[in-house]
């Protein structure tokens, strides 16, 4: 009998943000196909642990020490008792432990990227090389980060792409069980950016590309949902525009997302520095038309002046326009979003998942010559 295969994963962080979404996705996908799967996080007590314990995925604590070095030797002994076949990383910044572990477990590793790589590398200093090239593998959330990298000189046969995925069935039924009328008033356009409030979302961009709108179109409204550490500056940003609670809402961090979405006419996405937006996917699959900057992926998953529209970086008066434009024509509204669901629906549907790692799997297998992995790979079913 074939053994089962074990993947051991290592996250920093369990909260309610893209990347960990994804993770809970991924780990998902892997168990409706027999594979076991642990998970090892550096904290404790946040949003998605209990949708994992929910499905029977055990989790494992490592942040209990703070220094590199102990940390690493901690998820040692944990890891090392489970005896996995594959150590896959969740972050950037834990490329690092699933590498060096690796090495040490006989596994192979996967690192991954899941932002623009030079950013990733600046933040990371000195760690940043090594996070790159530490996993026999690395999986990208973005051709365009691949784009990079590969022109940093990584090896091509190590890289590989997984785009974000969504879950369309259970979107669907969050969104038909829509929470009560936050914001949704016949007489506003809604437009809402949704994201953790920081410098790199650059969301005083949307702001005064709403404030530039009203001059136009008064009805048009501006949402932002989430929290984050920029909130009072962008607090004092809207009130430095002249809004009032009701023509700019602050609504915090929410965890009914596809809810709101329903109540929204369009999306705005202002970041300089994306992997994947996850919340293109949420706001195409709520079949809204989307208004973006050419941010990671967004560019290819927006199609200019069919689901939406990619804007430059800093051109605020072109974001009011296309708000404007939009606000302006219901049928547009009605048509982009509609193309959106189906972009959706055809290329980055959650079913197609497990099939994509499973391939990337063997490749990896194939490149190490990894024959046992191999023929674990082959059997049904992890196939």
């Amino acid at each position: 009998m074939v053994e089962r295969l074990r993947i051991a994963f290592i996250t920093g962080s369990l909260a309610q943000g893209g990347a960990e979404k994804q993770l809970v996705y991924m780990i998902r996908a892997l168990c409706e196909r027999g594979i076991e799967v642990r998970v090892h996080c550096s904290t404790q007590g946040e949003y998605y642990q209990v949708e994992l314990e929910k499905m029977g995925v055990q989790l494992e604590w490592s942040g209990r020490w703070g220094n590199p070095g102990l940390r690493l030797s901690s998820l040692f002994g944990a890891i090392k008792t489970f005896r996995p076949h594959i150590i896959q990383s969740a972050q950037f910044f834990t490329n690092l432990y699933a590498g060096i572990l690796g090495k040490m477990l006989n596994s192979v590793s996967i690192g991954c990227i899941r932002s623009d790589i030079r950013e990733a590398l600046r933040l990371n200093g000195i760690w940043g090389n090594a996070l790159l090239r530490t996993p026999s593998a690395i999986i990208a959330n973005s051709t365009l980060a691949q784009k990079k990298i590969i022109e940093m000189g990584f090896p091509t046969n190590r890289l590989f792409v997984i785009p974000n995925v969504i879950d369309l069935a259970a979107f669907d039924r969050l969104q038909a069980n829509r929470s009560p009328d936050l914001f949704r008033r016949n007489d506003h356009f809604n437009v809402v950016a949704i994201a953790r409030l920081t410098q790199v979302k650059r969301l005083e961009r949307f702001i005064q590309a709403v404030a530039l709108a009203r001059r136009e179109e008064p009805g048009i409204r501006g949402v932002i949902i989430g929290d984050g550490p920029e909130k009072q500056f962008l607090m004092q940003t809207a009130k430095n525009e002249g809004f009032t609670p009701e023509d700019f809402l602050f609504t915090g961090a929410r965890n009914d997302i596809p809810g709101l979405l329903a109540m929204a006419d369009a999306l705005a996405l202002t970041s300089d520095f994306e992997g994947f937006p996850n919340v293109l996917l949420e706001a195409m699959a709520g079949s809204l038309p989307v208004i973006t900057t050419p941010v990671g992926e967004a560019d290819r998953i927006v199609r200019e002046g069919v689901n939406g529209y990619v804007i430059p970086f800093e051109d605020t008066a072109e974001l009011a326009a296309r708000m404007i434009r939009l606000s302006r024509s219901e049928d547009l509204r009605r048509s982009m979003g509609k193309a959106g669901r189906w972009l959706v629906e055809q290329h980055y549907s959650y079913e197609t998942l497990a099939g994509q790692l499973l391939r990337i799997y063997r490749e990896i297998a194939a490149r190490l010559r990894n024959s046992s992995l191999l023929s674990m790979l082959a059997y049904p079913e992890a196939g």
